[in-house]
């Protein structure tokens, strides 16, 4: 970008730069100007600003919940930064520069605009006096023929000016209006539209929400699942950057995340629509989020140093206004900022008021919407959802839950109709449409990698009988030998005196020898649930 804005500083090509830019991190509650690769693994603040000499044109950030002092702080501290470079390509423009090459502007016939204002101002502002695009626009397509009735006689060739008169009446109408205080669907500077929200809309997906403001209906559906490849998910989209913050952790819950948001209507900012709409259908999907997300947009309009922002624009404020500061976050602070500007640059005290007026909506949105909705996300799943179990292992025995080939793997999906995969790291996923599934698959991988624990009670069965003690199985397919010795609390004669093939008893796990044979004693178990049934009855008296 810097290089770019050097390049178009030199040249003959007309532009308003040239721009600095830079990155900014917060690393340890600490500022960092462009943070390395280290650093930003660990930052909670990423946020791009590009600047001129004097205003910042461009912010994008991604962020942990950071609260709005510190985000303007980063902000301003980038822009004074910027001016460093911006000084250096302004001196490269002074030593080698090209002259600029003059931009020749499209006709227009200002006349017939002109005589257009002068004759229908009043009936275009009662067009524009609504709430309803599909009304606003209708009314003005309306008027355009009233337009041809008087002027096409005179002026033949009106056609092909009608799009940019349109425009540029339509922006005098609202720009006026809102340097009045005045909003074309007469709301207050820092009034929201009327807000809605709904969760389980469509019973049969897994998470759905329903958000609407105004004209602007976002429908999201969301879907937990085992995909099949990597697990991470991909920045990209400002709603989803928006929501990274707030989604949990692998371990926390081992599903790729699906979340497709549905513009039912439009009428302004739908993507800060889908990241609240998104949010209900979250919580409504039973993803543990750490918290709930909304967003809302702000807009600006300007007269020389004088400015006026409002929240909520819909679409025609947008279209005419000088500024889109979308702001999307927790009551606790700011995960995602995404700005896109018609002027030449925002001062330092319209960001700050900005940040001001989206912090107290979006926490309006949550609070008197969102939240009443559903305060938490559910406790479990959807019922249609694949159930998921994640699980860690020894590395070292990962090829004996493999197997030659594959072979026991293969045999634990048939047997239990589960999907299991294993990560390198020992971590396993295992998925399923029902829980006992995964339950019964999980079993089969703890049997396989059981490893008894010193000095603990184990119930298992006699499984074999020899003249020097017997074999009793503590898990499946796992057993250890109880010396005769270690049969009972007595002299034993013979083992068949004390066991017989078939008994289900207690054992204490006593060690693994130096040949990794599993050591067991009935002996020992007896003397622990002795003293166990002893203490709890002296308990049991005082």
């Amino acid at each position: 970008l810097i290089g770019t804005s050097a390049a178009l500083a030199i040249s003959d090509i007309p532009w308003n730069g040239p721009v600095g830019a830079l990155k900014v991190g917060l690393v340890n509650g600490e500022l960092v100007l462009n943070p390395n690769s280290e650093q930003r693994k660990v930052s909670d603040l990423d946020v791009t600003v590009v600047s001129t000499g004097k205003k910042v044109v461009m912010i994008e950030a991604g962020a942990n919940e950071v609260d709005n002092d510190t985000m303007y702080k980063a902000i301003e501290l980038a822009h004074n930064e910027n001016q460093k470079q911006v000084e250096l390509i302004n001196r490269m423009v002074a030593e080698i520069g090209k002259p600029k090459f003059d931009d020749p502007h499209a006709s227009f016939n200002q006349e017939l605009f002109d005589k257009i204002v002068e004759n229908f101002m009043d009936e275009a502002k009662a067009a524009m006096d609504t709430d309803d695009k599909n009304v606003r626009e209708a009314r003005w397509n309306e008027m355009i023929e009233h337009w041809h009735e008087k002027f096409l006689e005179e002026y033949p060739d009106m056609d092909q000016f009608l799009d940019e008169i349109t425009y540029k009446f339509q922006k005098k109408i609202v720009k006026a209006w809102l340097l009045e205080g005045h909003r074309v669907d007469g709301r207050q500077k820092n009034e929201i539209r009327p807000l809605a929200a709904e969760v389980g809309v469509l019973p049969r997906v897994h998470g759905s929400g329903l958000f609407t403001r105004g004209q602007t209906q976002v429908l999201s559906i969301a879907t937990p699942s085992r995909s099949p490849g990597r697990r991470e998910i991909g920045h990209g989209a400002l709603a989803e950057r928006a929501l990274l913050p707030v989604i949990p952790s692998v371990d926390e819950f081992p599903y790729a995340i699906r979340v497709v948001s549905e513009v039912v209507s439009s009428n302004g900012s739908t993507s800060q629509g889908s990241i609240c709409g998104s949010t209900l259908a979250l919580m409504d999907a039973g993803v543990p989020i750490k918290a709930p997300v909304a967003g809302i947009s702000c807009g600006l309009i300007q007269d020389g140093d004088d400015f006026t922002t409002f929240i909520d624009i819909q679409g025609v404020e947008d279209f005419h206004g000088e500024m889109d500061f979308k702001v999307a976050g927790t009551k606790k602070g700011i995960t995602a900022i995404q700005m896109d500007l018609k002027n030449d640059g925002l001062t330092m005290a319209i960001i700050k008021n900005a940040l001001e007026i989206t912090y107290d909506a979006r926490v309006q949105i949550l609070d008197q919407i969102m939240l009443p909705c559903i305060s938490e996300p559910r406790a479990e799943v959807s019922q249609y959802a694949p159930k998921m179990i994640t699980m860690h292992i020894d590395p070292e025995r990962i090829r004996e839950v493999i197997g030659k080939g594959g072979s026991v793997i293969q045999k634990i999906v048939a047997d239990t109709g589960a999907k299991v995969d294993i990560d390198d790291d020992g971590t396993i996923h295992i998925a399923s449409a029902n829980a006992a599934a995964c339950d019964a698959a999980k079993k089969c991988i703890d049997d396989i990698v059981f490893v008894p624990e010193v000095g603990k009670l184990y119930y298992g069965r006699v499984v074999r009988l020899m003249q020097f003690g017997a074999f009793v199985e503590i898990a499946p397919g796992k057993d250890g030998l109880v010396h005769i010795s270690k049969l009972d609390r007595k002299r034993v004669e013979k083992v068949e005196d004390v066991v017989t093939v078939g008994d289900m008893i207690w054992v204490k796990f006593m060690e693994i020898d130096e040949k990794g044979r599993w050591n067991l004693s009935r002996k020992d178990a007896l003397i622990e649930i002795e003293a166990q049934q002893a203490a709890a009855k002296a308990a049991e008296q005082q």
